[in-house]
Formats: structure tokens, C-alpha cells, sequence
């Protein structure tokens, strides 16, 4: 008589079962990788970038400050201002050479706001002009882009001047039209608006490839406040960046590489089937066996044909069903079966044990 299949009698087929998994783990690796041998990077682009700005405040002639520039990071008057200069140079550097378009701008934004509260987070932009200062755009190949505009007006960068006063002009005839249309229009407030204005310098450079690897932009600038007689100059934006992008170069496995992979296929695929069989063959000789046992024995089996309830006695398994069989006859007792598509239980119960011999035919 067998032994139970489910008390793992034969170790051999699990260890089938298991390297058929090791098979299928490792030729799904195998199939991955060959796969990915025509499209993975196999290098990195990196890529670093700055955008340096620098200004200097340059007030008219006066007897209290003297002309020229004034020292960088002070507070400043409106009414001493001549001119602000602004200063912009771009350098990019990368790991290998390319080729690079690239797209510059130098804009000038007014913006006028809203005095709604004292936090100038809440108050909306009511009117905003733009005027264009440079734009200019361009490809190169290289490791090494760098671009100041003093040498070549055709380059980015370079220098700005900037006259405060002629945006505080245009701040003022939008006030002055604003409060004229409101007449016009009849239009009462429960007090007088106020407005601010802010005058935004950018400078931004776009870098792109060919390729799509490389698709970034460098922004950064300052922020003038122009309603104020004191004032200072904040910067805005970012100053440098840094990516690393994969560079693809597609190409196809040799043929020395191709044998192998298909071998180590083949070689997973036998496997599988040959575990399937295994499995299938074990199912159906634990299937056989049932209907040996049943056909043989009749007379001393009972069947049941709800699962047999054993929970009210102590189980005591027993690994062969000759030895059940022995059991019950010297005890004269009968013996118990229940089976479905799933398992077979055989039991003979005695003296508040239960003792069972079990045949599953489950995949798990």
C-alpha cells in the first residue's frame, strides 16, 4: 500500500517541481534581458547647467550720493534711480558631445496688483504688460555650451539696462485711467483702491536634443518693487540644474548570444511540460489508488456523503491505509470515507481517537 502523497512521501517531485520554478524564474530573466538588449541605455548623459545674473543700481547725478553704481544688496531710492543694470551669462556642461538647440529670452513684466490685505500673497494681478528684451535662439554640438552676449549680440545673455521710471510712467496712466473709468462708468467704492506695482526681470534659456533625452529650463531673474521710494532687488528662479538622462543606442544581440537564449528556452519550456506531467501522472495515481481502495475494501467502508465530523476526537494519523485496515478489523470497527474532487479521508473511530489516512488531490 502507497504511502500519503500529502505527507510528502516522494521528495523527488517536489524537488522537480521546485527546479521547474527555478526554470521558468530564470528564463523569464533571460527573456527580459533579450529584450531589453534593443532598447536599454547604455550610457547616461550628464548634464550641468547655470544661469549666473548680477545687477547694480546706477543713480543720477546728485550731491548727497554721488553717481555711479551703487554697492550690490543695499536698499535703494526711487526718486535717485538713473538706470538698473542687468547682467546674464549660461553655461551648460555634458558628459559627451550634442548636439543642443536652445531658445533664450530676456522678458521685462510689469505687474500691477491689488492692495486687497497687508500679505501681498493675497493680492491679485489686475493688469500685467510684457516687453521683450532679447530673443534669440540657435543650435551647437558640443561638450561645452557657454553663452554671455558681450562678445556677440547674436549669443545669449549679456547686459540690460532698465529705467524704473518709465514703468512707474505706465503704473501711473493705468491708475489715473482706472480711477477715470470709474467715474465714467458711475462705479462707487466704500474707499479709495490702491494699487502696487512690481516690475519682473527673467532671463530664460530652453535646452533640447534631437533625441527628446534632453528637454529643460533654466529660469531665473529679479523682482523690483516700484511703488515704493525704498526699495531693494530680490532674485527669483533657479540657478543651476542637474540631470542625468540615459543615452540609447539600439543594437542587436549576436549570434553568439542568440544560440544560448534559445537553447535556455527550449531547455524551460521541457521543463515545464515535464513538471505538468509529473503533477498530472502523481494526481491521477493518487485517483487510482481511492478507487482501488474503495473497489477492494467495500465491505468493510462506509461511505459518507457529508464531510466527516471529527472535531469532538483527538486525530491520529496514520500513513498507509493497510494499517488502518488492520486497525479496524482488530477493533471490529468499520471504516469511514468521505471524498470529493479535492481529497479522500479515510477514518476509524475508537475510544475517543480518530485515526485517518488521507489522500489529496489538490495542486497546493
Amino acid at each position: 500500500m502507497k504511502r500519503n502523497k500529502r505527507f510528502y512521501s516522494k521528495p523527488a517531485m517536489f524537488s522537480l517541481l521546485f527546479m521547474c520554478f527555478v526554470f521558468i524564474v530564470l528564463s523569464f530573466v533571460a527573456i527580459y534581458h533579450y529584450v531589453q538588449s534593443f532598447n536599454a541605455p547604455d550610457a547616461t548623459l550628464h548634464v550641468l547647467a547655470r544661469n549666473n545674473t548680477g545687477y547694480s543700481v546706477h543713480y543720477v547725478d546728485n550731491d548727497i550720493f554721488g553717481n555711479g553704481a551703487r554697492p550690490a544688496n543695499q536698499n535703494y531710492l526711487v526718486s535717485f534711480t538713473d538706470y538698473i543694470e542687468f547682467e546674464n551669462s549660461f553655461r551648460a556642461d555634458f558628459s559627451q558631445e550634442v548636439e543642443v538647440a536652445y531658445q533664450y529670452s530676456a522678458l521685462a513684466v510689469l505687474m500691477i496688483k491689488y492692495q486687497k490685505g497687508s500679505d501681498d500673497n493675497i493680492n491679485p494681478v489686475v493688469y500685467e504688460e510684457k516687453f521683450t528684451l532679447s530673443e534669440i535662439s540657435g543650435h551647437v554640438k558640443r561638450k561645452q555650451i557657454s553663452f554671455n552676449g558681450r562678445d556677440d549680440n547674436t549669443q545669449p545673455g549679456g547686459v540690460y539696462r532698465i529705467d524704473p521710471k518709465s514703468y512707474i510712467d505706465i503704473y501711473r496712466r493705468f491708475v489715473k485711467e482706472q480711477r477715470e473709468q470709474m467715474y465714467r462708468e458711475n462705479v462707487l467704492t466704500g474707499g479709495a483702491l490702491n494699487f502696487s506695482a512690481e516690475l519682473k526681470v527673467d532671463f530664460s534659456l530652453h535646452i533640447s536634443d534631437n533625441d527628446s533625452l534632453i528637454d529643460e529650463t533654466l529660469t531665473r531673474g529679479f523682482l523690483i518693487p516700484l511703488t515704493n521710494e525704498v526699495f531693494s532687488v530680490s532674485e527669483t528662479g533657479t540657478s543651476s540644474l542637474e540631470t542625468s538622462v540615459p543615452v540609447r543606442e539600439f543594437k542587436m544581440p549576436g549570434f553568439w548570444l542568440i544560440i544560448p537564449l534559445v537553447l535556455w528556452f527550449v531547455v524551460n519550456i521541457l521543463g515545464i511540460c515535464h513538471g505538468i506531467r509529473q503533477l498530472t501522472m502523481e494526481k491521477d495515481a493518487q485517483r487510482r489508488e481511492v478507487k482501488r481502495i474503495l473497489k477492494t475494501y467495500s465491505d468493510e467502508i462506509i461511505i459518507s456523503l457529508i464531510p466527516i465530523d471529527l472535531s469532538g476526537y483527538k486525530a491520529m494519523p496514520v500513513f498507509q491505509f493497510r494499517d488502518l485496515l488492520k486497525l479496524a478489523m482488530n477493533m471490529n470497527k468499520c471504516i469511514l470515507c468521505f471524498h470529493n474532487e479535492e481529497k479522500a479521508e479515510f477514518c476509524v473511530v475508537a475510544d475517543g481517537y480518530v485515526y485517518c489516512y488521507n489522500i489529496c488531490f489538490a495542486d497546493e
